[in-house]
């Protein structure tokens, strides 16, 4: 029965009225390619496994030199991007100051890729996204992953200075595209009126690629 449930909501959503066109993976990457992923166990804040397979294929097709990513958390995105990067790709990724009180903060944030090779392409940003300066980063980033608070204002506040930071050509992906985050899905909903948005099937991914319909 949950199956059932959960499959029959999963169709509402996606055929919803407003609802953001689907592209599959499969048209957006013309050559097999075989993604370089290490997996953590599922649990609050682990990106399910066919969207970092989705996410690595996308860092692959762009081969972008920097990377942006809103909100660190683990740091299985960040790894995983890197990982399916060019060698010399360089990510910033943003995570909120760590409260020196809370040695859980600590122990998470970064945690899949702290002390990994890959940390020298890496650099941790800790700072707010809404007081976040984008003048260092201004359409200097080719590929752009938002996946941090996912209120409302806070996606609104992260997709526009996204939009300030990508390159031309480069392409933002927003993560938890579902209804179980109302906030991302109002904003990528409506921003979809004006801008070229996909969803990629099978995934809670959203992509939008500079100069391409």
């Amino acid at each position: 029965m949950r199956i059932i449930a959960k499959t029959t909501l999963d169709w509402d959503f996606i055929h919803r009225k407003g609802a953001l066109p689907r592209v599959s993976v499969f048209d957006l990457i013309k050559q097999p390619y075989q993604v370089s992923l290490i997996m953590a166990p599922l649990s609050y804040g682990v990106s399910p496994p066919m969207d970092l397979i989705v996410l690595g294929t996308l860092v692959h097709l762009v081969a972008p030199l920097a990377v942006f990513e809103f909100g660190t958390f683990t740091g299985m995105a960040t790894l995983c991007m890197a990982m399916n990067a060019l060698d010399e790709t360089h990510i910033w990724t943003l995570d909120l100051p760590l409260d020196v009180g809370q040695e859980s903060d600590t122990a998470v944030i970064n945690s899949a890729w702290r002390g990994l090779p890959v940390a020298d392409r890496i650099t941790q940003i800790y700072d707010d996204s809404k007081t976040l300066d984008t003048a260092p980063y201004f359409k200097k980033m080719n590929f752009i992953f938002v996946d941090a608070n996912h209120d409302y204002e806070f996606v609104v506040n992260d997709t526009a200075k996204a939009f300030e930071m990508l390159a031309p050509g480069g392409m933002i992906v927003w993560h938890d595209y579902t209804r179980a985050f109302p906030g991302v899905q109002r904003c990528l909903d409506d921003l979809g009126q004006s801008k070229s948005l996909h969803h990629v099937e099978g995934t809670q991914l959203v992509i939008y690629r500079e100069g391409q319909s």
